[in-house]
């Protein structure tokens, strides 16, 4: 792109680099350099300094220091309403509702999904809204709030392309976990596998992570308790050769118990 003058194309290439950073198999360390690399010379490139900064968030997020990713994402979001991308700054309610979802504050997190969620709906956007619908029944449902949670769950089943993995994931995992709650273990635990399995098929170790956690809480559930335990220690590999310190600790301090 930088060879052809593109400057759209270039602008979008780096965009790109700084997701990956944060979802992709970057070690955290790495991801975060690489962000701060792509913050420093963006330049004219608004939208790659935004996107660097809600990357960097997710990942400063992952190390525990909660306080600065939060101001991270916040300068982030700023920045895209300031150029007015309306649609990402209310997509992007994701990465501050993934911060408080770490720092475990699952009301917090309710509040910041809720805000694009309602953006997105208004504007008739479904793309990322699928997405959100995923992530705020995960919230709704650390709250205990399981009813709420599994409608949520289906909003994000009806708009959610096939092709769209995470999302595919993720409703398919909080749904499993209401469905162990009300004892109905076949099917939860089915929904679980399922997902797993879509989850393996990407290079997104988080969600692989995070998948194979609610698989673990289906089983626990249910009593298998050592086939929990492997599932756990599974996620635990994964979240390590992420970088992932906040959501390895739990899962660590879960085993231990």
């Amino acid at each position: 792109a930088r060879a052809a003058g593109d400057e759209r194309q270039e602008s979008w290439a780096l965009y790109k680099l700084a997701a990956g950073a944060a979802w992709g198999p970057v070690p955290v360390a790495e991801g975060i350099a690489r962000c701060e690399e792509l913050i420093a010379h963006a330049g004219a490139h608004r939208i790659v300094e935004a996107r660097g900064l809600l990357a960097l968030a997710t990942l400063t997020g992952m190390e525990g220091h909660f306080d600065d990713a939060r101001r991270m994402a916040a300068r982030g979001r700023a920045i895209l309403e300031d150029v007015g991308f309306k649609v990402l700054t209310a997509a992007y309610s994701s990465s501050s509702g993934y911060v408080e979802r770490l720092a475990g504050d699952a009301d917090a997190s309710e509040r910041e999904l809720r805000v694009g969620y309602g953006i997105l709906e208004q504007m008739g956007e479904k793309g990322y809204l699928s997405t959100i619908a995923a992530e705020l029944a995960q919230a709704l449902y650390e709250l205990g709030r399981y009813d709420e949670s599994e409608r949520f769950t289906h909003v994000s089943e009806e708009l959610g392309p096939l092709d769209d993995l995470a999302t595919q994931v993720e409703w398919r995992g909080t749904r499993a976990k209401v469905l162990a709650r009300r004892g109905d273990f076949e099917r939860a635990i089915a929904l679980a596998d399922e997902a797993v399995a879509l989850a393996s098929d990407t290079d997104y170790l988080n969600l692989q992570g995070d998948i194979l956690m609610d698989l673990a809480e289906v089983l626990s559930l249910g009593g298998r308790l050592d086939e929990a335990a492997s599932r756990s220690r599974e996620a635990l590999e994964i979240y390590e050769r992420k970088g992932n310190v906040v959501s390895a600790g739990r899962v660590r301090a879960m085993l231990e118990d």
